[in-house]
């Protein structure tokens, strides 16, 4: 299967930041890189590059999805974030350092 591209964004680098501490567990399986920017408006952005769509789908299923879950449980209502928007990107090149 070919690599693929995620692209999605967080409300705010807390909320970023609360989700990953729930998740704590180093780089899930068929990741290639992760990455996260600050935006001006204070959003994040994320692009991670995946082995494949299928461990893109996995790490949100079992992962990203329960973590996001948790933090909005324990989060006001007023600090939910719309839905999320994620992209899909097939690359036509991806080169390795």
């Amino acid at each position: 299967m070919a690599e693929v591209v995620v692209i999605g964004h967080a409300p705010s680098r807390a909320m970023y930041q609360a989700v990953g501490d729930v998740m704590d567990g180093g780089a899930p399986a068929g990741l290639v890189v992760h990455t996260a920017t600050e935006e001006a408006d204070g959003t994040v952005r994320i692009v991670d590059v995946w082995e494949s769509r299928d461990a893109s789908d996995a790490f949100e299923r079992d992962l990203l999805n329960p973590a996001i879950e948790k933090v909005m449980a324990d989060s006001p209502a007023e600090d939910a974030p719309d839905s999320p928007q994620v992209e899909y990107l097939e690359p036509f090149e991806v080169i390795r350092g």
